[in-house]
């Protein structure tokens, strides 16, 4: 693993370096692949050339862009903030399945328009996720936007590893970032269905590990075990009533087994940074 892994950060360096741009905006949101890039864009370009782009959504939890800033301030580099309106796109609010293409391509549109001329875009897109989000991948090829990490077979795990060879311990965001992948699918986005996602992000942090948490309709949420294991779904329900949920349904046809985590650690070098640090 060390050889492919070593051969992979090669690479990425080396695009990087390759690349003619004057200097390049990183789609930054605090995941191990977006921390691995700008530690690598920035020890391979200078600070200098690298902007890390927070983009913020009505559609992501709101701590995720906190978690994500927290994570921008270790580089003391240069951040910029971007907002996009996906509630005001309503190829996006159809919710069909392309919604994550016409998302994606609404944040390119933002940072292009945020970032100097000449200068290119890096989303730190991994292997796993050039795979299995198609509608993703197209958006980046069609924008011409660099995913070196996921060319280079950077996966999830990979950039873990490479963090700690490089004496960082990665503590990930623990909950549902994009809120829209808590509702059915096909259900189309309203004023008042954004209202109830905000609602049900908050709810899913008590949740985590116990229930995936789905919006059928504005009253109406179903919650479907994420394992055998008989956990006490009651505060869960009543939170949710209390948010104005009018129906709370817990899904008794079959639980829904989870992928279980690779054990990393072997990766993880506990260090301190600054005080209160994402990396601890």
């Amino acid at each position: 693993m060390e050889t492919r892994l070593a051969k992979g950060l090669e690479g990425v360096r080396e695009e990087l370096e390759s690349s003619r741009l004057k200097g390049v905006g990183i789609i930054f949101s605090g995941s191990p692949g977006s921390v691995l890039l700008a530690r690598i864009a920035e020890e391979v370009m200078g600070k200098d050339r690298v902007k890390l782009i927070l983009v913020e959504s009505p559609l992501w939890h709101q701590g995720a862009l906190e978690f994500a800033a927290r994570w921008a301030l270790e580089f003391r580099g240069q951040t910029i903030r971007v907002r996009i309106r996906e509630d005001e796109i309503q190829e996006i609010l159809k919710n069909q399945p392309d919604r994550c293409y016409r998302c994606r391509k609404a944040i390119h549109r933002a940072v292009a328009a945020a970032l100097p001329d000449r200068w290119g875009i890096c989303d730190p897109l991994t292997v796993e996720t050039l795979r299995t989000q198609k509608f993703g991948t197209r958006a980046c090829s069609e924008d011409r936007v660099m995913v070196p990490l996921g060319d280079h077979g950077i996966g999830k795990a990979e950039a873990i590893g490479a963090l700690s060879m490089m004496g960082l311990r990665w503590e990930g965001y623990r909950g549902v970032k994009c809120l829209t992948h808590m509702i059915s699918p096909g259900l189309k986005l309203s004023v008042q269905h954004l209202g109830r996602l905000k609602v049900l992000g908050e709810a899913q942090q008590s949740a985590l590990g116990m229930y995936s948490l789905v919006l059928m309709d504005p009253d109406t949420v179903v919650l479907k075990p994420l394992s055998d294991r008989r956990w006490g779904w009651e505060p869960v329900r009543d939170r949710l009533l209390e948010g104005g949920f009018k129906r709370v349904l817990l899904d008794v046809t079959g639980s829904a087994q989870p992928t279980k985590p690779e054990d990393l650690t072997g990766w993880r070098i506990p260090i301190r940074l600054l005080p209160q640090s994402p990396f601890e």
